[in-house]
């Protein structure tokens, strides 16, 4: 807890996110606050997951509107938020912190006032252990004034920028609640324009949702010795992650940490090569490492687990402690297909602007899922798994803990022709073998590099450490 907590309340939550200056970062984090100001978070409800579109009416829904369904996160406090924005530029995070507090007073300006007066956060005073209610507007006030979105320095593609970080973390905050693995970058340097126009005149919907013509160049080596995209998008965000876990099992909040990893639509099978793993050689090397990542973060559960008996030995040989670690779950996440930045200094400002158009017409008149559009909408997927108590609870289905034990899942950001949101289960069993986004033994042998990597740099680093001078 931080000085200005009231001991009331649970403790604030500490979300870190990485790449939070692009586009889909900026949705994450935008829906991440709009949801967490309010007593009640909307988007955790089993709702979103499946396709909620008009004319059908889901299973939560009655007559009256919504049946009875707890939407109150664990994660939702008056002791406000603590949003970390890890970049290597402060100009940068402090642009994307003056445009998420201007898009979020947009939103509120757009609120219902019918459904602030009926809506109330409830919750245990955790002094008194009385139950308690205070109204939209304390909860949002006491909120706004504990909220902090601060800068974190950090370069994913500089190891020790990442060691560094995570020194901050430790001194500065003591624990984060979530860990969102969303930076990511490519070596793109154009469009194969005649190979482009073939594949619209061939089948339009599968060129604008899987695009085969981007140009993409070999990937150069970073001071690390590492391919340069594969440690910016894969490597960088695993040490990360591994550093992490002490600070993820300290969170004090209600429900388990997160750890969520972003991965693509296209990130497929067919896109890896073991033996060129970091890519220094594929001219598909964003494809390949975005697959990569959903390897990595449904494996590093095995991590999580490893790390979870490793620190219950320990607790065992140093006698019962008063606080018991929190647990740790690491989900695999993507936004679907959404209007960024990340070509616009290939194909220019127009361009840029018509792919948007061409993203809604595919949506609304060709009837694809996948062309979500909006960032913000695409933060649903974030939003959901990040803030309700567990996976299981999340899903609500009776089989449910053997999918999350045994059949890796990963959520999807979709929508409807009209444009409304929701979550979509993708297992990796679907679909061809060669397009699926995981494969078992692709995973083992991707965890067993990073591992091997993790051991060689966390001893450079304490060598480093103990060398270098006062």
């Amino acid at each position: 807890m931080t000085e200005n907590d009231d001991a009331r309340f649970p403790p604030a939550p500490v979300i870190l996110l990485t790449g939070a200056n692009g586009a889909v970062g900026l949705g994450i984090s935008l829906r991440l606050l709009h949801q967490l100001s309010q007593p009640n978070q909307a988007d955790v409800s089993r709702c979103n997951v499946g396709d909620c579109s008009p004319g059908t009416k889901p299973a939560c829904f009655t007559v009256g509107g919504y049946e009875e369904e707890d939407f109150q996160s664990a994660y939702a406090t008056p002791n406000g938020l603590t949003l970390l924005l890890g970049c290597r530029s402060r100009t940068k995070a402090e642009d994307a912190r003056a445009t998420l507090l201007r898009r979020l007073k947009r939103l509120f300006a757009k609120e219902s006032a019918d459904d602030q007066v009926v809506s109330a956060y409830t919750f245990i005073d955790r002094v008194t252990g009385q139950v308690e209610t205070i109204s939209f507007e304390i909860y949002r006030q006491r909120w706004l004034a504990n909220l902090r979105i601060e800068f974190l320095e950090l370069d994913l593609s500089d190891l020790s920028s990442i060691f560094r970080a995570v020194d901050v973390l430790k001194q500065r905050y003591g624990y984060i609640s979530h860990l969102l693995l969303n930076a990511g970058g490519a070596a793109f340097i154009g469009l194969d324009w005649p190979k482009a126009i073939r594949g619209f005149c061939r089948n339009f919907l599968e060129a604008v949702t899987f695009p085969d013509y981007m140009l993409e160049g070999r990937s150069t080596e970073t001071n690390d010795k590492l391919g340069h995209t594969w440690q910016l998008n894969v490597f960088g965000h695993y040490l990360l992650a591994r550093l992490s876990l002490p600070l993820l099992s300290r969170a004090p909040t209600l429900g388990p940490a997160r750890i969520i990893w972003t991965s693509s639509l296209d990130g497929m099978a067919k896109f890896f090569e073991p033996r060129d793993y970091q890519c220094l050689e594929s001219l598909q090397g964003y494809k390949s490492t975005k697959y990569q990542v959903g390897l990595l973060g449904w494996a590093f559960n095995s991590v999580i687990q490893a790390h979870e008996a490793a620190a219950k030995k320990e607790k065992e040989m140093s006698g019962p402690q008063l606080v018991a670690p929190a647990a740790i779950h690491s989900l695999v996440a993507h936004p679907g297909i959404v209007a960024g930045n990340m070509f616009a200094h290939i194909i220019g400002v127009v361009l840029n602007y018509v792919m948007l158009i061409v993203f809604y017409f595919t949506r609304t008149i060709l009837g694809s899922p996948h062309h979500v559009a909006s960032p913000y909408k695409a933060g649903l997927v974030w939003t959901f798994a990040s803030l309700g108590a567990s996976p299981t609870d999340l899903l609500h289905g009776p089989s449910v803990q053997a999918d999350v034990n045994q059949r890796p899942f990963r959520l999807g950001a979709r929508c409807d022709r009209l444009g409304s949101e929701y979550v979509a289960l993708e297992y990796s069993d679907e679909g061809q073998v060669d397009q699926r986004w995981f494969d078992q033994a692709h995973a083992e042998h991707l965890l067993d590099r990073c591992d091997q990597l993790y051991t060689v740099h966390a001893r450079k680093h304490r060598i480093d450490t103990i060398t270098k001078p006062t």
